[in-house]
C-alpha cells in the first residue's frame, strides 16, 4: 500500500488499495486506476465521496471538459509505439490498445506517409487510403475502440513511425 501520487493541486491518482490525501484542495478529485473510479473532496477535509458522473472536469493544465462526462470515457493510459518502416512501400501495422479513445500517429522526422484503417490499401496506394504530408500528422479524439488496427507505409525506407494512444 502507498499513498496517492500528487498529479497537481487538484488531482491525486493511485491503486484502490492506496492511501487517498487527508489534506488537499477544495473540490481536488483522486482517480483509481485500478477501478476506473473518481472521488471527491468538497471540503480538502480527506472526506472522499466516490463520483458516478463528472459534470465538469477541470485538467491538470487548468482547462475543463465542460458537459455530463462518463468516468469510462475518460482517455488515462498513454502508449506510444515505434513502428521502423524498413523497406519503402511495404505495408507496415500497428494494434491499438483494446477502448482506445484517441491517438495520434506521425513519422518522427516529419515524412510523409499513408495510412489507412484496413490492410492492401497503403504500399501500392489503393483506396480508401489517406495521405499524410510532409511534418503532418493524423489524430482522432473521443473514441470507444474495442479493437483497431492502423495500416501505414512510407515512400522513404527506413522511417519510423510513432503513435502515440490513449485508452
Amino acid at each position: 500500500m502507498a499513498n496517492f501520487a500528487k498529479v497537481s493541486e487538484y488531482f491525486y491518482i493511485g491503486a484502490a488499495a492506496d492511501v487517498k490525501p487527508v489534506a488537499s484542495a477544495l473540490a481536488a478529485k483522486c482517480y483509481e486506476h485500478d477501478t476506473k473510479k473518481w472521488f471527491i473532496t468538497p471540503d480538502g477535509t480527506g472526506t472522499w465521496t466516490e463520483m458516478q458522473d463528472l459534470d465538469a472536469l477541470v485538467l491538470g493544465d487548468g482547462s475543463a471538459v465542460i458537459g455530463k462526462v462518463d468516468n469510462n470515457s475518460l482517455a488515462l493510459t498513454p502508449a506510444i509505439y515505434n513502428v521502423t518502416m524498413t523497406n519503402a512501400d511495404t505495408e507496415y501495422s500497428q494494434a491499438l490498445p483494446a477502448n482506445c479513445k484517441k491517438f495520434n500517429i506521425k513519422t518522427l522526422d516529419g515524412s510523409a506517409f499513408r495510412l489507412a484503417y484496413v490492410t492492401g490499401k497503403v504500399a501500392t496506394p489503393t483506396a480508401p487510403y489517406q495521405s499524410i504530408d510532409l511534418g503532418g500528422s493524423k489524430s482522432e479524439d473521443g473514441l470507444n475502440l474495442a479493437s483497431q488496427t492502423l495500416y501505414f507505409a512510407c515512400s522513404s525506407a527506413g522511417k519510423i513511425a510513432v503513435i502515440e494512444a490513449w485508452s
